[in-house]
């Protein structure tokens, strides 16, 4: 189908009466004017075309761009057609509507997930330090522990001394005892003499 600027094609109807068949066509300049005049109302549609039906009737399809419309249907008169414009171009205002409203959900679906994530990865981090902390304080009791039976040890320690260590002072004593005997007993002797 060729691409025309201006609706061109004659919109046909055939009507069918019980006893005899009827045509009637619009003449070529009127359904050149009025293919013209919803063209300028309605600009998408670019051109009309009339095809014969089994029926023997003639129906008329919108085309776009020389494509058909993915909505279009076939219409039998001209206020169809314009209803069928009119409803195309709330069809399209509504899929362009959805469309803006399903990228809009996407990007905040996107954006929530990405402040979902960035969460995970602070508490994940958080986790990491958790389990430090308490490796650090599980080595450090383990230290203190340690460190705790080495007291207990060297107490023990200091408590098997302490009978020696009485002796030792009991030797100490008699030593220091003698000694002061001694000093005495030679002071004597030097006053004797």
């Amino acid at each position: 189908m060729p691409r025309t600027n201006m609706p061109t094609a004659i919109f046909e109807r055939t009507t069918t009466p019980p006893k005899s068949a009827v045509r009637w066509r619009l003449s070529a300049p009127i359904a050149a004017c009025l293919s013209y005049l919803v063209a300028c109302i309605f600009p998408f549609p670019r051109c009309l075309t009339t095809h014969s039906c089994s029926n023997g009737t003639a129906k008329t399809r919108v085309w776009v761009c020389g494509n058909v419309h993915v909505n279009a249907l076939p219409v039998d008169t001209v206020g169809d057609f314009v209803e069928k414009a009119v409803l195309d171009r709330h069809i399209a205002a509504y899929e362009l509507m959805r469309n803006d409203m399903n990228s809009k959900v996407k990007e905040v679906g996107i954006e929530k997930e990405r402040e979902l994530e960035t969460k995970n990865k602070e508490i994940a981090d958080k986790d990491g330090q958790i389990r430090q902390l308490q490796q650090s304080e599980a080595q450090l009791r383990h230290q203190i522990c340690a460190m705790e039976q080495h007291i207990a040890a060297l107490q023990q320690q200091i408590m098997a001394m302490q009978p020696a260590m009485q002796y030792w002072a009991q030797v100490q004593m008699a030593q220091q005892m003698w000694r002061t005997q001694q000093q005495q007993l030679v002071g004597q002797a030097v006053a004797s003499l």
